[in-house]
């Protein structure tokens, strides 16, 4: 596979059942004025059920084991006597957009036979070389580069230390376990081409090339396999709201169970984003036909 053209994937990617992210919503999500004034804490309401619902996200994320530190400044407001509501529904929120437009990009690239649902078996904590060549890849997307900026100036609240790139973290490592032996330029005209992280910034993409220069995945890359957790919840990178599969069982049976437990995540987090903006309602909704 060496070259991919605009029309191939508009051909071909069509009919594919992708969550839909309102056009409404990336405006919201880009406009700081948005989060500042429209949901100031003072004016933020939300039902007691749905508040409920946050904290329960917020302390099974902070209970389950990992490697990662504990993201302080939002598993410490959790613990307050009264968290600010504005701020983690917010933080909540901007990265479940994230993390569908990263399930996005895997859908997209799993169609065009890049990927496979196999990869999802990977641990994306195991930090092979091919993930970090990866993200350097995925930096070069402007739409990566604005989850940044959003990021570093404050636009988006309560963050700690880098736990939101988890979801870049995620793309890179599963795209890693491709079986193909491709080159990353395909990889990045494909990903290019749908639109999904925006245009390629040239000056980033030049800088990769030049570090790594004909940079290509070998094929049949297996990284450790992660496992389920005994009490059968599903792994977690302790990063808040992450729902994004990884670590599934090469059984077919274990593996159909664990996948639907990361999308019963989603619909838990969906819950939460529809009850103020409903134009959340259907952002995390994810299908998956069961593998026999």
């Amino acid at each position: 596979m060496d070259s991919v053209s605009d029309e191939a994937v508009r051909v071909t990617g069509r009919n594919i059942d992708w969550p839909a992210i309102h056009e409404n919503l990336q405006q919201k999500i880009a406009n700081a004025e948005y989060w500042s004034d429209n949901h100031s804490t003072q004016a933020f309401h939300l039902p007691a059920e749905i508040k409920t619902t946050i904290l329960y996200i917020a302390r099974r994320d902070a209970t389950q084991k990992s490697k990662h530190l504990i993201e302080l400044n939002i598993f410490g407001n959790m613990r307050s006597s009264e968290p600010n509501w504005a701020k983690l529904y917010i933080n909540l929120y901007w990265r479940s957009v994230r993390q569908v437009t990263a399930w996005q990009v895997f859908r997209f690239l799993e169609h065009h036979g890049v990927l496979n649902w196999e990869c999802l078996t990977c641990d994306m904590e195991s930090n092979l070389p091919s993930t970090g060549m990866l993200k350097s890849l995925l930096a070069c997307f402007s739409k990566i580069a604005e989850w940044d900026k959003q990021s570093q100036m404050a636009k988006v609240p309560m963050q700690n230390g880098y736990e939101y790139n988890a979801d870049v973290q995620w793309l890179a490592a599963v795209i890693g376990q491709s079986n193909l032996s491709i080159r990353l330029d395909v990889i990045a005209q494909l990903i290019a081409a749908s639109g999904l992280l925006g245009e390629i910034l040239e000056g980033k993409y030049a800088a990769f090339k030049k570090s790594f220069p004909d940079a290509k995945l070998a094929g049949a890359q297996q990284g450790q396999q992660g496992q389920q957790n005994s009490s059968g919840r599903v792994p977690s990178t302790q990063t808040f709201g992450s729902w994004l599969p990884h670590k599934l069982s090469r059984d077919v049976r274990s593996f159909n169970a664990e996948i639907l437990s990361y999308f019963a995540r989603a619909a838990t987090i969906e819950k939460v984003c529809s009850a103020v903006d409903p134009a959340a309602r259907g952002l995390l909704t994810l299908t998956y036909e069961a593998k026999e």
